[in-house]
């Protein structure tokens, strides 16, 4: 949760540059809208309980705006490398994600320098999960979390189905996914993605419904989960509505939510350094109602589709669609391309 920079930060410059004549037209186009954008970050970051901090995340804010124009001017050409890119990334997860679970924590080597994380069962603080009265390693994969991953995989999925034509490739792919969100052990992420299908009566549908409905319903009969899960995610809600209203209209500051955790220790008698596990909360908390409001205002011209479905129901339950590198920079790419009439329910 720390700032921090990514390859992909020092690639994106040559793009910058390539690009700069357009971004400078769009500006001059919308001189209001890119007005109001600056107030409003000049604002939150006067108002910030750390102004660096909210400074570096605001940058990154406006890195992932410049990839969904990138995106949005190419959307064809997008849509074809991402029925490339989705087969490699399933495929990669699943035998990373095997082989942790498997062997009960990381297998590093090339997968450290894609991102693998170190860590093993005795760890504390590990992801686990219990079935048949086995526990297990909850699969990170190449993620910070499990949650992370079940997340990603699941947007992967909904977008492989409207784009990819009905073979065996497509089930092959289908599947694989189907076998990460359950070696994630993500209830939420299972469940969210067992409503978003269940949108669309069809054939592959139907059975990708009972199939994960049945995965589901095993998971939330099993134990092995952290126990105090509940509580602590009910402490972190009430550290953001505190935080709330400590700052109702300008926020405590982008990225500070957990600053402002680290003053309180939660039930346990421990600070626990994580943001609220939830995504609306947490905007409101670091940005304030003011720009809340006018981000909802805003939001009136996206289309609602079975993707955007899956992430406002998992934004019920965790942060990490406006905290995690992968799963933003994946909303950058994926909601340009469906933002169409052809993606409506």
């Amino acid at each position: 949760m720390a700032p921090v920079l990514y390859a992909q930060d020092f690639l994106i410059v040559p793009l910058l540059v390539l690009n700069f004549s357009k971004i400078i037209l769009k500006i001059k186009r919308n001189k209001k809208s890119f007005g109001l954008l600056l107030v409003l970050i000049g604002l939150n970051v006067v108002f910030a309980i750390r102004p660096e901090i909210a400074i570096f995340k605001w940058i990154s804010v406006l890195k992932i705006i410049f990839i969904a124009f990138l995106v949005w001017k190419d959307k064809e050409l997008v849509k074809k490398y991402l029925l490339f890119c989705i087969p490699c990334w399933v495929v990669g997860e699943l035998i990373l994600s095997l082989g942790q679970v498997a062997r009960g924590g990381s297998l590093q080597g090339l997968f450290y320098w894609l991102g693998e994380r170190k860590f093993s069962y005795i760890d504390p603080g590990i992801a686990l999960m219990s079935i048949a009265d086995e526990t297990f390693i909850r699969a990170y994969g190449t993620f910070s979390h499990p949650n992370v991953m079940a997340g990603f995989v699941g947007v992967c999925l909904l977008v492989w189905q409207r784009f990819k034509k009905i073979d065996l490739s497509f089930w092959l792919i289908w599947w694989s996914g189907i076998v990460v969100l359950v070696l994630t052990g993500s209830r939420v992420a299972i469940l969210s993605l067992l409503v978003s299908l269940f949108f669309k009566f069809r054939i592959k549908n139907i059975l990708a419904l009972v199939v994960v409905g049945l995965m589901g319903l095993v998971l939330y009969k099993q134990v092995g989960w952290d126990v105090n899960s509940g509580l602590k995610r009910t402490w972190l809600v009430g550290q953001s509505l505190r935080q709330i209203a400590f700052s109702p209209i300008f926020g405590i500051g982008l990225g500070n939510n957990i600053i402002a955790n680290s003053e309180y220790r939660n039930f346990e008698g421990v600070r626990l350094l994580q943001p609220v596990h939830n995504v609306y909360l947490l905007i409101m908390a670091e940005l304030g109602l003011l720009v809340t409001v006018i981000f909802v205002f805003f939001s009136k011209k996206v289309r609602f589709n079975k993707v955007l479905l899956f992430i406002l129901i998992t934004g019920l339950f965790d942060h990490y669609w406006i905290s995690a590198a992968q799963t933003i920079g994946l909303m950058a790419v994926i909601l340009p391309i469906l933002n169409d009439k052809t993606d409506t329910f």
